[in-house]
């Protein structure tokens, strides 16, 4: 299974509408073959901060995720909100 977690702060004047987008997007993610999870949530201490959590089947299914049209014109939205670059790491997992 192959994790991201990672976030970025937008520009306040920016949270609504990335938030509007936010919700077709991971509506989208989820549905995609081998999604385990996609979550997106604003940060409690830092409310311009959206942070997200992904889990994939494996990383044929997260590579698939970043060539999707619907990745790809979030990944444009967010890349003009973001007032810093984004912060994201990945991991490969197992079941316990």
């Amino acid at each position: 299974m192959i994790l991201i977690y990672g976030g970025v702060a937008v520009d306040a004047s920016k949270v609504e509408d990335v938030t509007a987008a936010a919700v077709d997007f991971v509506a989208a993610s989820n549905a995609e073959d081998n999604c385990v999870t996609y979550t997106l949530s604003w940060d409690a201490t830092e409310p311009n901060r959206i942070r997200l959590v992904e889990a994939w089947a494996d990383a044929d299914a997260h590579l698939a995720h970043t060539q999707q049209q619907h990745t790809i014109d979030w990944t444009t939205l967010i890349s003009s909100a973001a007032i810093e670059a984004p912060a994201f790491f990945k991991y490969e997992a197992t079941a316990l």
